[in-house]
């Protein structure tokens, strides 16, 4: 988690580290991204799964559509897992379970989602070869929250809104590059009230490649 704190603070600061030679020639129309994106449940997530998620993946494509705003899609795939401590497990304990008695076990957590997200992105600075940027992402995302003891479990999927702002940094390979480097951290809320979870939230990091258009 102490990571992801890291790589946003760099990503402000370069909000401010401009120079007249970092000027491009022509400002692009747009974005292609895909990359990895690990994730760290906080709140009930991080407690359902204490682990850090690193199977993720994202892509998204942007299109200005002035000279600073962008608009796109995003689609994404994060997948949670942790088998807890061997223990004694009561199920009267826990309203999840529609059982009775106890059971002495690994108990298995997973949570998976795949979110479809409409983004505004906001360029201070197009027209610059590094380009850090503003985001809001908000659409639906289908969630899959399976948890299970023994022969015993529970299986829920529902489809949900979520909302994820953003900061990112497009790095490119070069001065004039095509293709670059993308970097963007986000915090991500679901409206996912079942099973004692008051909200699904998680921080992610995307980080893969990006195409000028």
């Amino acid at each position: 988690m102490k990571k992801i704190y890291l790589i946003i603070s760099i990503i402000a600061i370069s909000f401010g580290a401009y120079s007249q030679d970092d000027v491009y020639v022509n400002k692009p129309d747009g974005f292609v991204s895909f990359g990895f994106a690990p994730s760290w449940g906080v709140g009930n997530l991080g407690d359902f799964v204490s682990n850090g998620s690193y199977r993720g993946f994202f892509f998204e494509g942007k299109k200005f559509i002035s000279d600073n705003v962008a608009i796109g899609g995003y689609i994404g795939w994060s997948g949670f897992y942790e088998v807890k401590d061997r223990g004694t497990f009561n199920f009267e304990d826990d309203e999840r379970f529609q059982a009775s008695g106890a059971i002495t076990g690994n108990l298995a957590n997973y949570y998976y989602n795949f979110p479809i997200l409409v983004s505004f992105s906001y360029y201070p600075k197009p027209e610059f070869w590094i380009k850090p940027f503003l985001a809001l992402n908000t659409g639906t995302v289908y969630n899959k929250l399976e948890s299970y003891i023994g022969t015993v479990g529970l299986l829920s999927e529902t489809w949900q809104f979520q909302v994820a702002p953003e900061l990112g940094v497009f790095i490119p390979f070069g001065k004039n590059a095509e293709g670059g480097v993308h970097i963007a951290g986000r915090y991500n809320y679901i409206t996912y009230q079942k099973y004692r979870f008051n909200g699904v939230q998680y921080m992610q990091l995307n980080v893969g490649i990006s195409w000028l258009l």
